[in-house]
């Protein structure tokens, strides 16, 4: 059925005519002949209505036949051309036309779209690194810049693809800080580790073997890195042994299978086939991918995700690990030696230990008991350092004492007595604390001096008890309480091991350090000490007695305090420090001071009564035969004057030790003198016997008046002897050891047995004078209180 010709009026041109088939176009010039019939008949019917528009018409007549004559020409010419191998030949001479002309048109769309794609990719990167999320994204198009940048070097040499290039690169070794970045930190989790790792992979085609090698060498700089904060020792520390603990775990969760599992994601299909590459706007990439190169569309990342096996892992993790925790217990000890406070440290190592102990489970690629050991023996070395140290402060008294000593006579201080009127408008508020305080000193004889040395002391004594009470905060740490179940089943230790090692072993070495630092510095400084008295025994100045004081009062307050630090007694109260041996130079120096005067007027005295021709007292005497019953007025002057010069000296200074060397000196000296006054009164005596003979002559008549003042001698004699005796045994009293002391002999019992046998005295008059002399002592003992 031949197709019905459209209607030429709706043609906009001739051409428009031959777009039909030849039997429609035909049909066309039928019924374009058939319209110019009728239309010249229409135009005789409108040329007698207007002449002009007739002439109009005639001329679109003529127009119209001179078309239509080309058009029959040229229907003609189609008419013989319109055969199959014409339209053939015409076919494909149109389709090499088409390719010639896509080929120049694809080869400029192609430049500027992949151009423009390379434009965009520096500003697309540098937006995805500020969000770390974005790495891989940000490697991704990295990769993409790279090809498009190959591409179009190779057509061109544009100055813009090097600056682009330039630029590439700068992004580059920023991508791969900001992975590192994402590698040193310890909050990022496993999903976002294995996606830096990936671009890390992506962007530097590095195999797992690579990755793992970069992530351990970023992540044992950040270790080190981290221990350089001397300003945060605790974190520091914490968080590089965090860092290490968890480098261990990620180690382990990530390689080799779900990095492996990862990157062969990454290369299961094209690069620009990535959903995530597609969706980045600013690359337009709906527009500009058809245009781009085949070999930049098709390209598919390649990388060997399989080239890491596990026991290759397991062995650079056990290498890695040696290395590192060599680092971190390096950097340790570095950070450890900066602190001096031992709580501070003690706390140190209670939180590292937990760190280690609630991180590790089984710590893979480590030995986690040989870590423990390696930890804790870090921090004890260095707690034993510290323990040395403040034992070793205790050295610096002998230092002080020497310096005190040596400007001794300029920096003499003048102690102040307890009765000054300064005592009476003290304040004696808040519980007369001051009040107390001041009469202790005064009573002691702490003197600036004194005080200096003993804050020294007591300051030595707190940071020792600080110690002590860390120790024992050790000691209650219970560390089985700190740790799951789970954690602890799989512990190759167990709770029972980490609470003898932690709470019982290493506070109980710390003891014996702290003892054994005591112990040695303690005796150290006994024997400097020691030393010094010996240059003060030696020093023949008038200034011995004073320095004397001093050093007894130093050495007094300090072994008063020694026994508070509740140390082992052993080291403490050991002989060493200060032997008593040392101290009797000392006290000798003293006695000698204090009784040299009171003992040279009691013998004056003494001499003065021997001259005298009356016994003192005489008509006070007792019982048949009638003897003394209490002292002479010279014996308790001598003692009155005694006791002056030792309060004069300082009552505090007086202990057991210093009153047994004066008593035992004063009575040597009181026994010589005894003896020396006995033999006098009776040289004396017997000389006055010889002077009434001579003066006598040999008068029979006044041979009973001699023999009565001969007899008067004799009783004078034996009065005063027995005065002197009584005296003695009095002082005998006051000046015996008290019980329990060991001396070889009672030096005044040869003096009491020469006065009994000149004063010819009995048994029975002895044991009377004796037992007097003793209960007038108890009698008048207070008086004399400082020599009780």
């Amino acid at each position: 059925m031949e197709k019905e010709a459209p209607d030429p009026r709706i043609f906009k041109s001739w051409e428009d005519a031959f777009q039909y088939p030849i039997p429609v176009v035909r049909k066309l010039e039928q019924q374009l002949r058939f319209n110019v019939d009728d239309s010249r008949e229409k135009l005789r019917t409108l040329v007698g209505a207007s002449y002009r528009d007739l002439l109009g018409t005639a001329e679109r007549i003529i127009d119209m036949d001179e078309n239509m004559e080309q058009m029959e020409e040229t229907i003609s010419t189609i008419g013989q051309k319109c055969n199959s191998r014409a339209i053939e030949k015409i076919f494909s001479n149109y389709v090499k036309l088409e390719d010639h002309n896509r080929k120049q048109n694809q080869q400029h769309y192609s430049y500027a779209a992949q151009l423009a794609v390379l434009q965009s990719c520096p500003g697309v990167i540098s937006r995805l690194l500020k969000s770390t999320s974005s790495l891989l994204l940000a490697a991704k198009v990295l990769v993409l810049s790279r090809l498009l940048h190959k591409t179009l070097s190779q057509d061109s040499a544009l100055p813009l693809l090097e600056t682009l290039r330039n630029r590439l690169a700068s992004l580059r070794q920023k991508l791969l800080s900001y992975i590192d970045k994402q590698f040193s930190t310890l909050e990022i989790d496993v999903p976002a580790l294995i996606e830096a790792m990936c671009a890390f992979s992506l962007a530097t085609s590095s195999t797992p073997t690579d990755v793992l090698r970069h992530f351990h060498h970023v992540r044992i700089e950040a270790i080190s890195t981290r221990l350089e904060y001397s300003s945060q020792r605790e974190q520091s520390i914490l968080k590089s042994l965090k860092l290490y603990t968890r480098t261990l775990h990620d180690t382990q969760a990530i390689f080799p299978k779900r990095l492996a599992e990862s990157l062969s994601r990454l290369k299961s299909y094209p690069l620009l086939k990535d959903k995530d590459v597609n969706s980045v706007i600013e690359l337009k990439l709906d527009i500009h991918e058809r245009w781009i190169a085949d070999e930049v569309r098709n390209f598919t990342p390649y990388l060997r995700h399989d080239e890491l096996n596990r026991t290759e892992t397991e062995k650079l993790l056990r290498t890695w690990a040696k290395r590192a925790l060599g680092t971190v217990l390096s950097g340790m000890k570095t950070l450890i030696d900066q602190e001096g406070d031992v709580k501070s440290l003690v706390d140190l190592r209670r939180n590292v230990l937990e760190t280690w102990l609630s991180s590790t489970g089984r710590a893979p690629g480590q030995d986690s008991s040989r870590v423990l050991d390696d930890i804790r023996g870090t921090m004890l070395e260095r707690l034993k350092g510290l323990i040395q140290h403040r034992a070793k402060e205790f050295d610096t008294l002998h230092v002080q004492v020497s310096r005190i000593l040596d400007r001794w006579s300029k920096s003499r201080e003048s102690e102040v007595s307890l009765w000054d009127d300064s005592m009476i408008n003290m304040d004696i508020g808040n519980g007369a604390s001051k009040f107390k305080e001041t009469i202790l000193a005064r009573s002691h004889g702490r003197a600036q001096s004194v005080n200096y040395l003993i804050s020294h002391y007591d300051e030595w004594a707190r940071s020792i008890a600080e110690v002590q009470k860390a120790i024992k905060s050790m000691k209650d740490t219970r560390w089985d309480d700190d740790f799951d179940e789970e954690d602890s089943d799989d512990d190759e230790l167990g709770l029972d091991s980490k609470q003898t090692l932690l709470s019982e072993n290493d506070p109980r070495d710390l003891e014996e350090a702290l003892a054994e630092s005591l112990f040695t510095n303690l005796k150290d400084t006994g024997r400097r000490l020691e030393e010094l008295a010996t240059t003060i025994v030696k020093d023949d100045s008038a200034d011995s007695a004073g320095k004397a004081v001093f050093f007894i009062r130093v050495l007094r307050e300090v072994t008063q305090r020694l026994p508070k630090l509740d140390a082992k007694k052993s080291s403490i109260n050991s002989p060493q420090f200060f032997s008593t041996a040392s101290t009797e130079p000392l006290f000798s120096i003293l006695s000698s001071r204090v009784s040299k005067t009171p003992l040279h007027s009691y013998a004056m005295s003494i001499k003065k009564s021997v001259n005298s021709k009356r016994v003192v007292a005489r008509t006070l005497w007792e019982g048949n035969p009638q003897l003394p019953v209490q002292p002479s007025p010279r014996a308790f002057k001598y003692l009155h004057a005694l006791t002056r010069d030792m309060t004069s000296v300082g009552p505090d200074v007086w202990s057991p030790g210093a009153k047994r060397v004066l008593k035992k000196t004063v009575a040597e000296d009181m026994a010589r003198l005894i003896e020396e006054m006995v033999t006098l009164v009776d040289e004396d005596e017997v000389k006055d016997d010889r002077k009434t003979q001579v003066d006598g002559g040999d008068i029979p008549d006044g041979a009973n008046d001699h023999k009565v003042k001969e007899m008067d001698s004799t009783i004078l004699r034996a009065e005063k002897i027995t005065q002197i005796l009584y005296d003695t045994l009095y002082l005998r009293k006051v000046f015996a050891m008290p019980k329990g002391a060991v001396e070889k002999k009672d030096s005044i019992e040869l003096a009491v047995q020469l006065g009994k046998q000149k004063a010819s005295l009995d048994d029975a008059a002895m044991e009377r004078l004796n037992k007097s002399a003793n209960d007038y002592w108890k009698r008048t003992y207070l008086l004399f209180a400082i020599l009780a």
